[in-house]
This record gives C-alpha cells, sequence and structure tokens, in this order.
C-alpha cells in the first residue's frame, strides 16, 4: 500500500524535524512569521489544507531552553536512593521543556538522581509509528549504547519516561529488536528498566511534602498508556495522593468497557491531519468539565507537574476525542488480520484499523 504524494511529502517533513530539537525550534520560529500568510498559501488541495492548518495551529511563542538543559548528572537531594536515566525527549524540550524540569525538580527531591546519558535524543516513536523503520532504529539503538553505556557505568536503577508514547516504544524495544542478534539482548535489558513517571513514583512511596493544593484535575488518560503500557491507575492514585480532586470525564467521551478516549491530536493525527485535530478541541471542553485547559500530550508531565507543584505547561487544549464517535469499536480479534489501531498501533479495536506493513512514506 502506497500512500499520495501529498501524505508523503508531509510525513516526510514531519519525520526530518519533529525528532531534532534544533530543527524543530526553527520549524517553529519559522512557523510564528509565516502564520499572517497562511490564508494566502495557493491551492484547496490536501497538502495546502495540512500546511495552513499546522501554521495556524504553531503556538505563537516557543518557551525559552531549560536552565537545566546540558547538565548530565543532577545529584539526589539527601541520602541518595536510587539512580536513574530520564529521557529527555526530541520534541518536548522545545515545546515544554518544564516538563523535564519538573520531573527533575521531583525526583532529586525525593533522594533519586537524575542522569541524561550521552547520545541519546529521540527515542525513534515518531519515525517508527510512521512507518521509517531506518530512521527509528537508528534513534532506537542510539539510545540503547546510551543507557547501556551508563548503565555499566556508574549504574542505573531504571530509565524513566514521562511521555507515555515514547515510554510505550522504548518498553518495545525488546519486541523490535527480538531478531537482531546484536543488539537483541541490550534492547531487552533497556525494555526492562524502563518505566513510565507513575510507575516509579509508585514503587518510591511518593508522598506529598506541600499542603494539598485544592485543584480539581479532569485527568486525560493517553491510549498509549492506558493500553500500550497498561497503566491506568497509577495516575489518578498519585494525583490523589498530592491533595487533587480527580474528575471522571463524562461517559459520552468514553469507551463503555474500557474508558478509552481517542486524542485526533495526539502523535499521529495532530502532526500530519492537523485540520482534523485543530477541530474538536473546544468541544471536548464544552462536553466535560472546563478546569483543565493545558496541553496533554502524553499525560504523565500534567502528574509530574502536578505533584511537584509547579506548572504543566504553557497554556494550550487538551487533544479532542476526535474521532471516538466514528471509532470502529470491536474487539481485538474483530480486526483484519495484519491490521492495528491508528492511534497507538495497539490492537484494541477502538480506533480505524490501519493496515500494515505500510509504504516506507
Amino acid at each position: 500500500i502506497c500512500r499520495p504524494w501529498q501524505d508523503r511529502l508531509m510525513r516526510g517533513l514531519v519525520a526530518a524535524i519533529i525528532p531534532h530539537p534544533r530543527r524543530m525550534r526553527a520549524a517553529l520560529l519559522g512557523a510564528r512569521l509565516a502564520r499572517p500568510f497562511a490564508g494566502a498559501l495557493p491551492g484547496s488541495g490536501v497538502f495546502f489544507r495540512r500546511a495552513r492548518a499546522m501554521l495556524n495551529l504553531a503556538p505563537a511563542t516557543a518557551p525559552k531552553a531549560s536552565a537545566l538543559a546540558g547538565a548530565r548528572v543532577h545529584k539526589a537531594v539527601g541520602a541518595r536512593r536510587a539512580r536513574v536515566a530520564l529521557l529527555e525527549g526530541c520534541a518536548q524540550p522545545v515545546l515544554d521543556p518544564g516538563i523535564n524540569d519538573a520531573t527533575i525538580r521531583l525526583l532529586t527531591r525525593m533522594g533519586v538522581e537524575v542522569v541524561v546519558a550521552q547520545g541519546v535524543g529521540c527515542c525513534g516513536a515518531l519515525t517508527h509509528h510512521m512507518g521509517h523503520h531506518d530512521a527509528a532504529t537508528a534513534s532506537a539503538k542510539a539510545a540503547i549504547a546510551g543507557w547501556i553505556a551508563e548503565a555499566e557505568g556508574a549504574g542505573l536503577d531504571a530509565i524513566v519516561v514521562n511521555t507515555s508514547g515514547c515510554g510505550t516504544t522504548v518498553k518495545d524495544y525488546g519486541f523490535m529488536f527480538r531478531t537482531d542478534e546484536a543488539w537483541r539482548e541490550r534492547a531487552e535489558r533497556v525494555s526492562a528498566l524502563a518505566v513510565d513517571i507513575s510507575e516509579l513514583l509508585t514503587r518510591l512511596d511518593y508522598a506529598p511534602t506541600r499542603d494539598a493544593p485544592g485543584l480539581t484535575v479532569a485527568y486525560h488518560a493517553a491510549c498509549s498508556l492506558q493500553h500500550g503500557q497498561k497503566i491506568t491507575g497509577e495516575p489518578k492514585a498519585l494525583l490523589r495522593k498530592a491533595g487533587a480532586s480527580v474528575l471522571r470525564l463524562g461517559r459520552h467521551l468514553q469507551h463503555p468497557a474500557t474508558g478509552h478516549r481517542d486524542p485526533a491530536a495526539g502523535a499521529q493525527a495532530g502532526e500530519y491531519r492537523p485540520h482534523q485535530a485543530g477541530s474538536g478541541g473546544s468541544r471536548q471542553y464544552r462536553l466535560h468539565h472546563p478546569v483543565v485547559r493545558r496541553r496533554d500530550e502524553g499525560a504523565a508531565h500534567h502528574r509530574t507537574a502536578r505533584l511537584d507543584g509547579g506548572r504543566a505547561g504553557a497554556g494550550g487544549r487538551e487533544g479532542p476525542p476526535g474521532r471516538l464517535g466514528r471509532a470502529a469499536r470491536r474487539p481485538c480479534a474483530a480486526l483484519p488480520a495484519g491490521s492495528r489501531c491508528s492511534c497507538c498501533f495497539c490492537r484494541c479495536g477502538l480506533s480505524p484499523p490501519r493496515p500494515t506493513p505500510r509504504c516506507r512514506g
């Protein structure tokens, strides 16, 4: 199956820019300058409609780089309880560096030494989901090599990921390299060390050190977190432990059996189907509760920032339910052979299936 040229071009641009922080920052600057002229783009084809939508969705300003950026080791406060590696990510430090900052502050305050392994950049999740096998494999190998070198050096108790889509991919490294004799053992070791931030905080028995903030939180369970990693209860339990009141989203946004909500503005749709991603954000907030109006891409950074007491982000909208109303609500067995869901490539059957293998575009 080969995609139309418009899809291949748009996906190629996404794969060439987003996994590289410097390119991503430059692209955001260019988008900000070009945004006033989005309506002047010629053509009514798919590519131009998507280009206009992407310019309109681009943030008006990009946050400054983190003050912690560049530091490789962040010492624990007090007696060291554990030593972990943090996946900084690629797009996340550009779009919202406060996510990693909050993670580091919280963990070091709990006695955890946090290290950023050399040579680790993008985990390969984005290009892997898009079918760019070679690029995804190269990114994954670089990450594996960096973490193994750190584990064999000063040692690691865990590899912490605070973005659920990335965490799902890192935990899948063992499967990705199952036929590669040279990398299989190292990939399996990395997968075994990988944990979501909520798993680590639960393991360390997180206890709040500040007064309850009195916040009411509408928690969005990312599909890659609840289906890819099978993590459902820990984030909400941690939020309640921190003193927040956690709302249950309206049933009209949930699958009756699983509670699944499919954010069309997530890693799949928002990047190269922005004309769909921009339409439902306000609708979701009209439908449930207008108390948390922050971007939730991966969900984990809100949990970290709220537990840390810092700000979760610079604003924006949480991903809309998007395709949920049109989703193929079928059990896994009903999916065509060789298909995976279009949201996170699981086999839950709640999103329109995408045939695999996909073309390299």
